[in-house]
């Protein structure tokens, strides 16, 4: 009897408060002693259960999952009536899916690391995470309430640039050209630790690929990849990650120039107070006035345009962008379940992302007329 999937709620802590800075993969990246801590870290984070780690699609590859009420509406709602697929990979489904949980934060798995974007849920700030690091309860409060607020905001605003992004043939032919030149260094390295400085005093290996014959052209070919299209990183092949704006009174050295390349960098003294909102703003548009090496991203401009005060797209290509993600997985991985039932198939995904049939066709629809009849035909790694 085929194995239902289960909602993981997530709720477990992890034993370290580790939070990657640019890494959406792998291990951590901004850990002082990393080398010292790397031999204990998978046992602390969520990994491949050992009777699916020798699984051709998952040892060695990156491997995202469907959340699990996904699938149970796909596979075992109207849609898997009298349905003909293929039971061991859609046990390895399940299996996978129930550890990556409800995909606010874990969205698949590479060289058995968690792959994590907080693009495809609804990720959120909770009290408990502060207080686990000495934050006072008041103080904790706070921050949350004026976190969340904003991250939700800039989640929303993420999710959608990257709904523009992998319904853009230009951005997509972009990446496919990336994928077939270095698909096999980003198999064999990932891509967590791109664009980051790596101590030489760390041993080399898997957290120092700095020595290896290769490493050098790849990082700057994916971090060049990533200004150009204002991406903080990639979550692996076809999961970009958007940079998002970063509120903080210190930034990394190290990242500036990225940050200048992609953007801007804005330094206002505590000396000096805030003007009116509408100054600030305006002065702000002016430094980040877009030069003529932008061109590539006009369509995404006009869509935030200050004047533009239809904001409603960004909930539809926040949706898209997670619909085109999960509907390529299940094409190409589960083909029969599409044989004369895609209106079915559509049904399911209504469901699941709270829509009705009829804006999910239009979804659909509206990604094929942008990217042609086989777009869900493109393969993860070129």
């Amino acid at each position: 009897m085929t194995k239902r999937p289960t909602e993981n709620e997530d709720a477990e802590s992890d034993e370290l408060a580790i939070h990657p800075v640019f890494a959406q993969h792998g291990p951590p990246t901004n850990v002082k002693f990393r080398n010292v801590l790397a031999h204990d870290l998978r046992s602390r984070h969520p990994t491949v259960p050992a009777e699916c780690q020798a699984h051709p699609l998952v040892r060695g590859q990156f491997f995202y999952t469907i959340p699990p009420q996904l699938l149970q509406k796909v596979f075992e709602g109207e849609v898997g009536e009298a349905l003909e697929f293929d039971r061991d990979l859609y046990d390895l489904e399940c299996k996978l899916s129930v550890v990556s949980g409800d995909h606010c934060y874990r969205v698949g798995f590479w060289q058995n690391w968690p792959i994590k974007s907080v693009l495809m849920g609804q990720p959120s700030l909770c009290r408990e995470d502060l207080t686990e690091l000495g934050v006072s309860e008041t103080e904790a409060e706070l921050t949350v309430k004026a976190a969340n607020k904003h991250s939700s905001s800039f989640d929303e605003i993420g999710g959608a640039y990257s709904g523009w992004l992998m319904t853009n043939t230009v951005f997509l032919d972009e990446m496919d050209v990336l994928l077939e030149k270095f698909g096999e260094q980003m198999l064999r390295w990932g891509t967590s630790l791109v664009g980051l400085p790596i101590l030489s005093s760390i041993e080399p290996g898997q957290l120092n690929p700095t020595s290896e014959e290769g490493w050098q052209e790849y990082d700057a070919a994916v971090l060049e990849f990533c200004v150009r299209w204002r991406l903080q990183g990639l979550a692996g092949p076809r999961l970009p990650i958007p940079m998002k704006p970063m509120i903080s009174g210190q930034f990394p050295i190290t990242i500036v120039k990225q940050l200048m390349r992609a953007g801007g960098v804005f330094n206002w003294p505590d000396t000096f107070p805030l003007f009116a909102r509408d100054v600030l703003r305006d002065m702000i548009a002016d430094a980040l006035r877009p030069s003529s090496d932008t061109q590539h991203l006009e369509g995404w401009h006009k869509i935030i345009d200050v004047r533009n005060k239809a904001k409603n797209q960004f909930a539809s290509l926040e949706r898209r962008f997670r619909f085109q993600h999960f509907w390529r997985l299940l094409r190409q991985r589960h083909p029969s379940i599409f044989s004369r039932r895609t209106a079915r198939v559509e049904r399911a995904f209504a469901e699941f992302f709270g829509v009705t049939e009829s804006s999910m066709h239009a979804d659909r629809m509206a990604i094929q007329k942008a990217l042609g009849k086989d777009w869900d035909l493109r393969a993860e790694l070129a």
